[in-house]
């Protein structure tokens, strides 16, 4: 007894040296009065469960009256054997992990006994389960397990679906044959054993020698895996040539990736099946109804109606999407319901970059989100923006583009741009309805040199706040009619003067800044030329006197307090 418990407390099991307390009756009885928060009765026979663990028992015993005990917490004790369980033929669940058993017994009567914990033990065999038929998870780990025939004993247990046998002293490979009869094995626990390292290519061999196996350690065993193991095992018993196996489970792979696209192509084609079954009925829905409706409802009257919501009993708002997403759905939906090909060809993914690409231009000059550009030739702003935002007599506008410092173009903005486009100075060209800027016309043209109109992808994102107009695209083909009123002559000759001060007063400072930079240069020569020498140069003291500006003339202030006769009250 006394080794045994040095034993324990040696390999961090608990030691029944210690104050343990003894399992009787009574503390039974106080347990269940004490544990009525853990559904605990008193009456011994009502009771399924037991909650006994890392109590200090060293034996089990007086259950006897605890005939309805399914599961049983027994862990973290000193039990030494398992014994006092004769009367509980009920028990589905045992935990006896944590102690110190050295021997399987005792379960004799355990007949329906589904799951047995006996980790952390000292246990040297798997014995005396035969009883237990109907077992499915065996749980032996960190035991004194060492060879095939320790664990021979599973091969009575037909039902058994897990088994634990991780951190044990197993170096016999010729576990491999036990556990590839196991006819129900689905959960293996090898890891930890010493015959891992003595096993040629060790999850393969197992995987292939368990057909039925799900899960191997540390990770599951999938379909896809248990197909690859299949065809490299089979090459490798044939020819025993490693790579030869490799190469036939990378065949492997490439068949059970071609298998997935197939699915999945077919899986598409079924789906576009139904579409094109659900367009065509929806399109004769929509021509039946539009027949049955055409002489009840005028376009008029169907155009006024308003749609409610059935279950808010909101208005329903008509949100129109972009035009190039409605294009290419239907583009989409055509060649469905005609049965070519549903991928886009490379013209028609260039043509759509190529949108994106001038949606994203629009974004980045305008500040803000763009919006598509229509195809549609200039007309009625209803038109073009697809319904009327401000009232008939408001004017159109057109962006003004102005050229930055750089020599580029780029459209005006900025807080004074924004005002003088309100007051109609600069920025943007104000006419009338239906009527082209003043510098599109060949005699404004005559008169000044305005900027040259904008690009069709030019778009100007207006806060609502500033509630500027929105901007029009110009249709280029369409020759533009004469202006009618001298307003907008007189509009598009202060742009052009506008304009023109800015650029000359951008080439005033460039050619300023080429001076100094020219000046800089030279002085940075000479001050080189100087320092090779040893003494400064005449001229580079006649440049940098020349370079240095003159003191300003003194003020007659100034001048009087340098004589010292300053009177301060003719001053003040």
């Amino acid at each position: 007894g006394v080794e045994k418990s040095l034993r324990c407390a040696d390999e961090g099991h608990p030691s029944p040296t210690v104050p343990t307390m003894e399992l009787t009756k009574e503390y039974l009885k106080q347990m269940c009065k004490d544990g009525r928060k853990q559904d605990l009765y008193t009456t011994p026979e009502l009771n399924d469960k037991l909650y006994l663990h890392y109590k200090g028992f060293r034996e089990i015993k007086a259950l006897e009256a605890y005939t309805g005990l399914k599961v049983v917490w027994l862990e973290g004790n000193g039990i030494g054997e398992i014994s006092g369980l004769e009367h509980n033929t009920k028990l589905r669940t045992l935990y006896l992990h944590e102690n110190c058993i050295e021997e399987l017994k005792g379960l004799d009567t355990l007949t329906i006994l589904d799951t047995l914990n006996v980790s952390k033990n000292y246990i040297r065999t798997i014995a005396n389960l035969s009883a237990c038929q109907a077992l499915t998870t065996l749980i032996i780990s960190n035991n004194k397990l060492s060879s095939a025939d320790d664990i021979r004993h599973v091969l009575e247990l037909p039902k058994l679906q897990t088994l634990d046998v991780q951190s044990n002293d197993i170096d016999d490979v010729e576990i491999l044959e036990v556990v590839s009869k196991m006819p129900s094995l689905r959960v293996l626990y090898l890891q930890g054993n010493p015959v891992v390292k003595n096993i040629r290519y060790y999850r393969k061999t197992v995987i292939a020698a368990c057909e039925g196996l799900r899960y191997l350690d540390d990770r599951p065993v999938f379909d896809d895996e248990r197909k690859r193991v299949t065809a490299w095992k089979r090459e490798y018993d044939a020819t025993g040539d490693y790579e030869k196996a490799l190469e036939a489970e990378r065949t492997e792979i490439r068949r059970i990736k071609a298998e997935k696209e197939a699915a999945d192509e077919k899986n598409f084609r079924a789906f576009e099946a139904m579409m094109k079954k659900g367009i065509e009925e929806r399109r004769a829905n929509e021509a039946a109804a539009a027949a049955a409706n055409a002489d009840e409802n005028s376009p008029d009257v169907a155009n006024t109606t308003k749609k409610v919501s059935a279950y808010s009993g909101e208005e329903i708002v008509n949100v129109p999407e972009s035009a190039i997403v409605t294009e290419r759905r239907e583009e989409r939906l055509e060649r469905i319901m005609a049965g070519e090909p549903r991928d886009m060809t490379a013209a028609d993914k260039l043509k759509i970059d190529r949108e994106l690409a001038l949606i994203h231009e629009q974004s980045e000059r305008t500040g803000g989100a763009a919006k598509p550009i229509s195809s549609k030739p200039k007309g009625d702003v209803k038109d073009v923006l697809g319904g009327s935002i401000w009232d008939e007599s408001e004017v159109e506008c057109e962006p003004v583009v102005d050229e930055d410092e750089d020599g580029g173009e780029g459209e005006v903005g900025g807080v004074e741009e924004t005002k003088a486009a309100e007051e109609g100075t600069i920025g943007w060209a104000a006419t009338k309805k239906g009527e082209q800027p003043a510098w599109s016309t060949p005699a404004s043209a005559a008169a000044s040199t305005p900027p040259p109109p904008p690009p069709p992808s030019a778009a100007v994102s207006v806060s609502a706040a500033a509630a500027a107009p929105v901007p029009v695209p110009v249709d280029a083909a369409k020759p533009p009619p004469p202006p009618s009123e001298p307003a907008v002559r007189a509009a598009a000759d202060a742009v052009a003067a506008e304009s023109d001060l800015e650029r000359a007063v951008a080439a005033e400072r460039a050619a300023l800044e080429a001076e100094q930079a020219q000046s800089l240069a030279e002085r940075i020569a000479r001050r080189e030329l100087e320092l090779e020498v040893g003494t400064p140069l005449a001229s580079s003291r006649a440049a940098d006197a020349a370079a240095t500006p003159p003191p300003p003339p003194p003020t007659p202030a100034q001048a009087a307090a340098a004589a010292g006769d300053t009177d301060f009250d003719e001053l003040d």
